[in-house]
């Protein structure tokens, strides 16, 4: 096969003079062909066998001598009889059987994209910009011309294969040693084969003896990336949720696309052995447990007082929850009081997590402070309080008696810390991660990150968000964020939303947003930009995901 290294774009257009020929002109003698063609730089993103791009080669001889010439390339959807003109290449020399003129076209863009279907090329060649086709080359003369699969970059998306990886329990909980489990985890990872993408799962169950499953619990949406394990999940089987009567149970794993009611992947007892007949009992069949539990330790880190006052609008409570023997999972519920009161209010109740004996490195913490609600000017003291998951009964307890860290903490609101004599920007505000599938400009959904900057300190902020018809004046509020923290001109507390599902989609229009700055207990704005501040706010195309 012959070679080259220059390629010829039908958008390129090159004009040269030639000198007219009498009719008597040997070269009217000279013999034309096309000694060979080939395909090569194939683009096929979804690998189904039709091309969105591929370069046709062609290597044109001519007997003696060095001639102009104009190859125009046809084409046909395969089967019918009639080609159409797809491109004219630019005139190009070729000097007798030199392989080293050779030169190819584009089939895709930028050149004309084709429809999902087989085609036939055929190739004509005329010397330099006369009518007369000097030669020709087609299926008949090279097979590799013919049923060649192509289609459009749009019909060209690459394949989203979804997979679950594994399937495993942990933390169960079996009082009376019989292997039938009141409580377990049922944890698994699911995979997809390029990217980042928003899924959910269903969890069904099912009698060992029984055909049919029923839906057990749905996850919310999360995301997973590729092959990574930082995105496994796990739902708890028993306790909060549905407890099943003393028995063995088939289990079955359903992910869906967000979105969508259609499960892309399925692991069931028959593809994961993990999956088949696990035993469970109702939590009054598994007797009493022996287990103890005490809070080892708490203690308070990441405290902010910016006016240096001693009252801190924020800071962090930790704590160290062990037990005396295994793994479990537990819940806690952290309740206040001024410390002249003598009553304790709820503060906070913590979602599941597992801790194992006296292990370190399964302490939690809880914010007191913005996000969460804010303290007022005053001293508090605070109780911890320790749950079984799915318990009501209090495990253990501590406050102020058994830990003196949780005795007499000062806290305040952010704008009692200095926050109003501050001074907010909004940096710079861009737009990441459009998603446009049909590639029109207008994205269906696209991530609006904006990075805001105080002049000293550390504070809460959130933002609200509005947006307009870029032909409107009125503003209408789109998104509001929760109090996250920003600290000085850092870039490390950019933040961003969502536009688009799952927040509310845009019809087809261009919009214009404005990006607004609070703090907690403080309804003025601090600070704003608009497309007059950054033009990234203006003139934005959207739509929606049915428009595209």
């Amino acid at each position: 096969m012959r070679h080259f290294t220059f390629g010829l774009l039908a958008a390129t257009i090159f004009v040269i003079s030639a000198c007219e020929k009498s009719p008597s002109d040997p070269a009217d003698n000279l013999e034309y062909s096309v000694f060979e063609t080939w395909w090569d730089t194939d683009v096929d993103s979804d690998n189904d066998g039709y091309y969105q791009y591929k370069e046709l080669n062609f290597d044109v001889d001519v007997s003696s001598g060095t001639e102009l010439v104009t190859v125009k390339v046809y084409y046909r959807v395969s089967g019918t009889t009639t080609y159409s003109l797809y491109t004219t290449t630019p005139e190009f020399e070729i000097t007798d059987y030199s392989y080293e003129d050779a030169k190819w076209v584009a089939i895709g863009a930028p050149n004309t994209e084709l429809a999902h279907g087989t085609y036939d090329f055929m190739i004509k060649v005329f010397r330099g910009t006369s009518t007369t086709v000097k030669a020709e080359y087609g299926p008949d003369d090279d097979s590799t011309l013919g049923q060649v699969g192509i289609e459009s970059s749009a019909e060209d998306t690459p394949s989203v294969i979804y997979s679950i990886y594994n399937a495993w329990w942990t933390n169960e909980v079996d009082n009376d040693a019989d292997y039938y489990y009141q409580y377990a985890r049922l944890n698994f990872d699911a995979d997809v084969s390029s990217g980042t993408h928003t899924v959910y799962a269903k969890i069904g169950y099912k009698s060992s003896s029984s055909s049919v499953y029923t839906e057990y619990y749905t996850t919310p949406e999360f995301d997973i990336t590729e092959s990574a394990t930082s995105d496994e999940q796990w739902v708890s089987i028993g306790s909060p949720n549905l407890e099943l009567s003393h028995g063995l149970y088939d289990f079955r794993i359903e992910l869906f696309p967000a979105g969508s009611l259609t499960a892309v992947v399925t692991a069931d007892a028959e593809d994961d052995g993990d999956l088949s007949s696990e035993a469970f009992e109702f939590a009054a069949e598994d007797g009493e447990s022996t287990e103890t539990y005490t809070v080892y330790n708490a203690w308070w880190t990441d405290a902010v007082d910016n006016d240096s006052d001693g009252y801190t609008w924020g800071r962090n409570l930790n704590m160290d929850i062990d037990c005396s023997d295994g793994t479990h999972d537990i819940y806690v519920r952290l309740l206040y009081k001024t410390s002249a009161s003598g009553s304790y209010s709820e503060y906070f109740t913590t979602g599941l997590f597992s801790i194992t004996e006296s292990l370190s490195g399964d302490a939690i913490w809880i914010a007191v402070g913005s996000p969460n609600a804010e303290l007022s000017a005053a001293t508090y003291d605070f109780k911890i309080e320790v749950y079984k998951s799915g318990g009501s009964t209090v495990m253990v307890m501590a406050d102020p008696d058994e830990d003196s860290d949780l005795n007499d903490i000062a806290f305040e609101y952010v704008i009692e810390d200095g926050a109003l004599d501050q001074s907010f920007t909004v940096y710079n505000s861009w737009w990441t991660d459009s998603v446009d599938s049909d590639f029109d400009g207008y994205d269906r959904y696209a991530k609006l990150t904006s990075d805001i900057d105080v002049a000293s300190g550390i504070y809460p902020v959130s933002l609200k968000i509005w947006y307009k018809l870029a032909t409107s004046t009125t503003y209408t509020t789109y998104y509001t964020t929760q109090a996250y923290k920003i600290s000085n001109s850092s870039e490390a507390d950019e933040i961003w939303v969502a536009i688009g599902s799952p927040n509310t989609e845009l019809s087809h229009n261009t919009y214009d947003f404005k990006v607004e700055v609070f703090v907690p207990h403080n309804s003025g704005v601090l600070a704003s930009s608009d497309k007059n501040s950054d033009s990234d706010l203006g003139s934005q195309p959207f739509e929606y995901s049915s428009e595209d």
